[in-house]
Protein backbone atom coordinates (compact mmCIF):
# COMPACT_ATOMS: atom_id res chain seq x y z
CA UNK A 1 0.00 0.00 0.00
CA UNK A 2 2.73 2.48 0.93
CA UNK A 3 4.36 1.74 -2.01
CA UNK A 4 1.35 2.35 -4.46
CA UNK A 5 0.83 5.73 -2.84
CA UNK A 6 4.52 6.69 -2.82
CA UNK A 7 4.01 5.54 -6.83
CA UNK A 8 1.07 7.74 -7.07
CA UNK A 9 2.67 10.56 -5.14
CA UNK A 10 6.16 10.46 -7.85
CA UNK A 11 3.27 10.15 -10.39
CA UNK A 12 1.74 13.72 -9.46
CA UNK A 13 4.85 15.54 -8.81
CA UNK A 14 5.72 14.32 -12.53
CA UNK A 15 3.09 15.43 -13.80
CA UNK A 16 3.09 19.10 -12.25
CA UNK A 17 6.67 19.63 -13.39
CA UNK A 18 5.31 18.91 -16.72
CA UNK A 19 3.02 20.93 -16.32
CA UNK A 20 5.18 23.58 -15.12
CA UNK A 21 7.85 22.91 -17.72
CA UNK A 22 5.41 23.43 -20.74
CA UNK A 23 4.06 26.62 -19.26
CA UNK A 24 7.81 27.89 -19.28
CA UNK A 25 8.09 26.78 -22.61
CA UNK A 26 4.96 28.68 -23.57
CA UNK A 27 6.13 31.60 -21.89
CA UNK A 28 9.91 31.41 -23.51
CA UNK A 29 7.91 31.06 -27.12
CA UNK A 30 5.71 33.90 -26.80
CA UNK A 31 8.99 36.01 -25.61
CA UNK A 32 10.56 34.98 -28.76
CA UNK A 33 7.67 35.80 -30.85
CA UNK A 34 7.47 39.40 -29.21
CA UNK A 35 11.05 39.68 -30.14
CA UNK A 36 11.16 38.73 -33.70
CA UNK A 37 7.87 40.58 -34.20
CA UNK A 38 9.74 43.86 -32.91
CA UNK A 39 12.82 43.02 -34.67
CA UNK A 40 10.70 42.92 -37.88
CA UNK A 41 9.45 46.51 -37.07
CA UNK A 42 12.97 47.62 -36.36
CA UNK A 43 13.79 46.72 -39.81
CA UNK A 44 11.08 48.30 -41.42
CA UNK A 45 11.26 51.52 -39.48
CA UNK A 46 15.39 51.62 -40.94
CA UNK A 47 14.34 50.73 -44.29
CA UNK A 48 12.58 53.99 -44.34
CA UNK A 49 15.54 55.63 -43.83
CA UNK A 50 17.20 56.11 -47.42
CA UNK A 51 19.27 58.20 -49.12
CA UNK A 52 19.36 58.56 -52.66
CA UNK A 53 23.35 57.80 -54.80
CA UNK A 54 23.70 59.42 -57.70
CA UNK A 55 25.97 56.45 -58.59
CA UNK A 56 24.11 54.10 -57.54
CA UNK A 57 19.99 52.44 -58.13
CA UNK A 58 19.92 51.30 -54.52
CA UNK A 59 19.67 53.56 -51.92
CA UNK A 60 21.86 54.22 -48.33
CA UNK A 61 19.81 53.03 -45.25
CA UNK A 62 19.94 51.56 -41.82
CA UNK A 63 18.67 48.16 -43.24
CA UNK A 64 21.84 46.19 -42.46
CA UNK A 65 22.27 47.70 -38.94
CA UNK A 66 18.69 46.22 -38.55
CA UNK A 67 19.82 42.87 -39.41
CA UNK A 68 23.17 43.02 -37.38
CA UNK A 69 21.31 43.90 -34.29
CA UNK A 70 18.34 40.98 -35.45
CA UNK A 71 21.32 38.09 -35.55
CA UNK A 72 23.20 39.54 -32.86
CA UNK A 73 20.16 39.71 -30.69
CA UNK A 74 18.16 37.09 -31.57
CA UNK A 75 20.78 34.66 -32.84
CA UNK A 76 21.26 33.04 -35.92
CA UNK A 77 17.75 31.08 -35.69
CA UNK A 78 15.32 33.48 -34.46
CA UNK A 79 17.50 36.58 -35.88
CA UNK A 80 16.89 34.76 -39.35
CA UNK A 81 12.89 34.14 -38.66
CA UNK A 82 12.74 38.10 -38.24
CA UNK A 83 14.08 38.84 -41.56
CA UNK A 84 12.12 35.99 -43.54
CA UNK A 85 9.48 37.87 -41.86
CA UNK A 86 10.22 40.94 -42.97
CA UNK A 87 10.66 39.78 -46.59
CA UNK A 88 7.09 38.48 -46.42
CA UNK A 89 5.55 41.26 -45.44
CA UNK A 90 7.37 43.22 -48.14
CA UNK A 91 6.27 40.35 -50.38
CA UNK A 92 2.26 40.49 -49.92
CA UNK A 93 2.59 44.27 -50.45
CA UNK A 94 3.23 45.73 -46.98
CA UNK A 95 5.22 49.07 -47.45
CA UNK A 96 8.28 48.08 -45.54
CA UNK A 97 11.44 48.05 -48.27
CA UNK A 98 13.71 51.39 -49.07
CA UNK A 99 11.39 53.74 -49.93
CA UNK A 100 8.59 52.64 -48.39
CA UNK A 101 8.50 50.04 -51.59
CA UNK A 102 6.60 46.63 -51.73
CA UNK A 103 5.71 43.92 -53.91
CA UNK A 104 7.02 40.98 -55.73
CA UNK A 105 8.72 43.68 -58.44
CA UNK A 106 11.09 45.38 -55.51
CA UNK A 107 12.72 41.21 -55.61
CA UNK A 108 13.42 41.46 -59.41
CA UNK A 109 15.03 45.16 -59.47
CA UNK A 110 18.22 46.67 -58.59
CA UNK A 111 17.24 46.00 -54.67
CA UNK A 112 16.48 42.23 -54.81
CA UNK A 113 20.06 40.78 -54.22
CA UNK A 114 20.64 42.69 -51.50
CA UNK A 115 17.20 42.15 -49.26
CA UNK A 116 17.84 38.11 -50.27
CA UNK A 117 21.40 38.74 -48.63
CA UNK A 118 20.01 40.11 -45.60
CA UNK A 119 18.88 36.07 -44.66
CA UNK A 120 22.02 34.76 -44.40
CA UNK A 121 23.65 37.86 -43.03
CA UNK A 122 21.19 37.68 -39.99
CA UNK A 123 22.32 34.22 -39.51
CA UNK A 124 25.84 34.96 -40.06
CA UNK A 125 25.53 37.63 -37.42
CA UNK A 126 24.05 35.55 -34.42
CA UNK A 127 26.71 32.69 -35.05
CA UNK A 128 29.16 35.45 -34.91
CA UNK A 129 28.49 37.20 -31.87
CA UNK A 130 27.61 34.01 -30.02
CA UNK A 131 31.14 32.91 -30.56
CA UNK A 132 32.23 36.60 -28.73
CA UNK A 133 29.38 36.93 -26.17
CA UNK A 134 30.33 36.46 -22.77
CA UNK A 135 34.13 34.73 -23.97
CA UNK A 136 35.84 38.86 -24.45
CA UNK A 137 36.44 41.84 -22.30
CA UNK A 138 37.09 45.20 -23.26
CA UNK A 139 38.54 46.20 -26.36
CA UNK A 140 38.61 42.88 -27.74
CA UNK A 141 34.96 42.29 -27.24
CA UNK A 142 34.45 45.38 -29.74
CA UNK A 143 37.45 44.29 -32.49
CA UNK A 144 35.42 40.60 -31.67
CA UNK A 145 32.81 41.85 -32.44
CA UNK A 146 33.46 44.06 -35.53
CA UNK A 147 35.48 40.97 -37.20
CA UNK A 148 32.34 38.55 -36.75
CA UNK A 149 29.88 41.16 -37.99
CA UNK A 150 32.13 41.13 -41.58
CA UNK A 151 31.33 38.10 -42.74
CA UNK A 152 27.45 39.16 -42.94
CA UNK A 153 28.47 42.51 -44.53
CA UNK A 154 29.98 40.64 -47.39
CA UNK A 155 27.04 38.23 -47.67
CA UNK A 156 24.82 41.21 -48.28
CA UNK A 157 26.87 42.49 -50.71
CA UNK A 158 28.08 39.20 -52.56
CA UNK A 159 24.36 38.59 -52.98
CA UNK A 160 23.39 42.35 -54.00
CA UNK A 161 26.38 42.95 -56.26
CA UNK A 162 25.72 39.53 -58.01
CA UNK A 163 22.10 40.55 -58.31
CA UNK A 164 23.04 43.93 -60.24
CA UNK A 165 24.86 41.97 -62.71
CA UNK A 166 22.03 40.19 -63.46
CA UNK A 167 19.64 42.97 -63.57
CA UNK A 168 21.86 45.59 -65.04
CA UNK A 169 23.92 43.75 -67.37
CA UNK A 170 27.05 45.02 -65.34
CA UNK A 171 30.10 43.18 -64.97
CA UNK A 172 31.69 42.58 -62.00
CA UNK A 173 34.12 45.35 -61.38
CA UNK A 174 30.75 47.99 -62.88
CA UNK A 175 28.65 45.80 -60.55
CA UNK A 176 31.59 46.42 -57.36
CA UNK A 177 31.56 50.22 -58.29
CA UNK A 178 27.51 50.97 -57.95
CA UNK A 179 26.83 48.21 -55.85
CA UNK A 180 29.90 48.01 -53.32
CA UNK A 181 31.91 50.86 -53.41
CA UNK A 182 29.59 53.38 -52.93
CA UNK A 183 28.60 52.00 -49.61
CA UNK A 184 31.83 51.66 -47.98
CA UNK A 185 31.77 54.98 -45.88
CA UNK A 186 28.40 54.10 -44.58
CA UNK A 187 28.60 50.15 -43.72
CA UNK A 188 31.83 51.62 -41.68
CA UNK A 189 29.63 53.72 -39.65
CA UNK A 190 27.05 50.96 -39.10
CA UNK A 191 29.35 47.80 -38.55
CA UNK A 192 30.60 50.47 -35.54
CA UNK A 193 27.04 51.68 -34.06
CA UNK A 194 26.25 47.52 -34.16
CA UNK A 195 29.05 47.18 -32.37
CA UNK A 196 28.30 49.45 -30.06
CA UNK A 197 24.61 49.08 -29.72
CA UNK A 198 25.22 45.04 -29.23
CA UNK A 199 28.05 45.45 -26.25
CA UNK A 200 25.47 47.60 -24.21
CA UNK A 201 22.47 45.31 -25.37
CA UNK A 202 23.73 41.98 -24.84
CA UNK A 203 24.32 42.51 -21.30
CA UNK A 204 20.93 43.20 -20.89
CA UNK A 205 18.72 40.72 -23.29
CA UNK A 206 19.24 37.23 -22.57
CA UNK A 207 19.07 35.24 -26.21
CA UNK A 208 16.37 32.54 -27.00
CA UNK A 209 17.39 29.51 -26.20
CA UNK A 210 16.84 26.67 -28.77
CA UNK A 211 14.90 23.86 -27.07
CA UNK A 212 14.22 20.09 -28.71
CA UNK A 213 10.71 20.37 -29.54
Amino acid sequence: MVDILTACAHTRDMEAGNRSGYHDLVRERTRILAACAVTTALLAVMSWVALPLPVSPVPVTLQTLGVYLAGGLLGPRWGAVAVVAYLLLGLCGVPVFAGAEAGPGVFVGPKGGYLVGFLPAAALAGVGVGIVRGRLRGALELAGLALVLLPATVAIYIAGTAWLMVVAGLNVGQAALVGFVPFLPGEALKLAAAVALLRALNSRVRRPVTRAS
